[in-house]
Parts: C-alpha cells; structure tokens; sequence
C-alpha cells in the first residue's frame, strides 16, 4: 500500500475462512449437522455466507511488532449476499465488521489457534493420529524457546510486573487457555508415545528395510524422549506465570466480593454479560464492546 501512487490502485489479495459458526447453525436449523458428518470437509464450509480474514497491526503503523506485548490484531468479517456454494463464484459483499483485539487478545486467539490445532493432529476426526505430522506440531509447541510460544506469551502478560496493566477478564482468559495448552500437549505426547509403541516390529522385515525401520524408530524414539523433556522444563517454567495469575485474578476479585452476598454466590469462571461459562479452547473471549460472532470450532476431546 505504501509503495502505491496517489494515483494507482492496488488489488489486495488475502486469504478468507468461513465463520463456522454460521455454518454450524445453518446446518442445525437443516437438521443435519450429525456429528460424523463434521469431518466431512463439505459439511464443515458448506452453507456458509459470512468470512473472515486477520490483518497484524501496531500502533506505530508496522505490522508486525517486536514485543508480543505491542501486537495487536484486526479481525473482518465480510457477509456476501447469499450462502456458498452456488453458481456464481463471485458476489458482492453486502455487510463488513471490524474487530481490533489488544495484545493480550490476539495472544488468547494465537494460543488457542495451537489448541485447536494440536487437538485435530492428536485427535483427528477421522482414523488415527499421524506420528510425523503430529511431531511437527509439537516441536513448534512445547520447546520453552520457540519463537512466539506460550513462554514468550507468558512472560509478556502474567509477569508479576506488568499484569497489573490488564483487565482480570483478559488476564483469566489467557490463563485459562494456557492451561488448556498445557493439557492438551501432555496427552498429545502421550498419543505419540503410545504410537511408537504400537509400532509394526523391525524384525517382521528383512534386509535393508530393517536397518531403515530400525534407525528411524531410534530416531523417533530419541525425538519422543526430546519432546518430553522440553514439556518437563516448559511445565516448571510456566509455573510461575500461573501462580502470578492466580494471586492477581483473586486480588482483583475482593473488591467485589466485599459487594455484598449477591456477588458471594457467583462463579468467577463465568462470564457475567452472557452467562456462559468461559473455557479455555471453547469458548471465545468476549471484547469490551465490539465483539463479534466467534470462528472457534468447538472440539471434543
């Protein structure tokens, strides 16, 4: 956009994905959302007139922050006139709404993008889980050093110093979404474990095939041992982060509770505008006044 001329115009071509929320409901009011037909890829897009594409932001005007913490994320969500699929591959778009998350926000969304992803890797819909596949995703996933992981996202947030700067709602979703990535890592390894176990023997095969088996199951099998080790360190290492978001949510909850006895009975893991209660992975975090109908798949593990 900047490269442009005042008097050029550009085409931006971007990626859209269906808000399946839509398509679920669609399909519940058809009566044939049944639950083996959400592996079908059809079924999962189909019926859909609502998409949404992320654009990157910060204040400074780059897309791309230095600091997790600086990151902040616009969410669009564009309705065309009527639901694909039909005849015509193109439609005018009728409506658009526009989301921007803070920081904190758009890291709950990226944490539980991995819950999601770890859990269709680990638990797929269909068949069983695939060993290399899943050991790509937990190799992004558990290394207490990756890049954007849950320890960077951690120490940008619940560090002692700087939560006190969020609100306790945002500062619950992401530890509650956090601990949703803790678990489902552990049973992901464990899946991995359990399918280098079950294995076909090397001696069934013979020749070169057997020394081939043979070198890639140690290899797999000291990649296992790895990825078990970096879960132990990420484990003691979030911790901390853990404990300073608890003693943070429950100082922030006194003062309403000294309210009075209406406020006693109340469940903090329940979000007090909707009713509903807020789980990590399931449930979409709810903004300050402008949010929108969730994309989030619900999964069952």
């Amino acid at each position: 956009e900047k490269s442009l001329k005042q008097d050029e115009l550009g085409i931006k071509v971007t990626k859209l994905d269906p808000v399946s929320d839509d398509v679920h409901e669609a399909m519940l009011k058809k009566g044939t959302l049944a639950k083996q037909q959400r592996s079908c890829l059809y079924h999962r897009i189909a019926e859909c007139r609502r998409f949404v594409f992320e654009t990157p932001f910060t204040r400074t005007g780059r897309a791309h922050a230095r600091s997790t913490a600086e990151q902040f994320l616009r969410r669009t969500v564009c309705t065309v006139a009527e639901r694909f699929p039909m005849s015509e591959k193109l439609q005018p778009i009728v409506d658009e709404e526009h989301v921007e998350l803070e920081p904190i926000e758009a890291a709950t969304k990226a944490i539980r993008n991995k819950v999601r992803d770890l859990t269709l890797k680990a638990f797929p819909l269909e068949g069983q889980a695939k060993l290399k596949t899943l050991y790509q995703v937990l190799a992004g996933a558990v290394n207490p050093q990756v890049h954007g992981g849950v320890t960077e996202v951690a120490e940008a947030f619940l560090k002692n110093s700087v939560i006190a700067s969020y609100k306790r709602e945002h500062v619950e979703q992401l530890q509650d979404v956090l601990i949703r990535f803790m678990d489902i890592a552990k049973k992901a390894l464990r899946v991995a474990r359990k399918a280098l176990e079950h294995r076909p023997a090397t001696a069934d095969r013979s020749g070169k095939d057997a020394v081939a088996a043979s070198e890639e199951e140690a290899k797999d099998m000291e990649f296992q041992n790895v990825l078990e080790k970096g879960f132990d360190a990420l484990k003691k290492k979030m911790k901390q982060y853990f404990e300073s978001a608890k003693t943070y949510i429950q100082r922030e909850s006194l003062p309403e509770i000294a309210e009075g006895d209406k406020l006693a009975a109340e469940p903090s893991s329940v979000d007090k505008n909707k009713g509903n209660p807020i789980h990590a992975g399931i449930v979409e975090p709810v903004a300050n006044h402008r949010r929108i109908a969730s994309d989030t798949t619900v999964l069952e593990l």
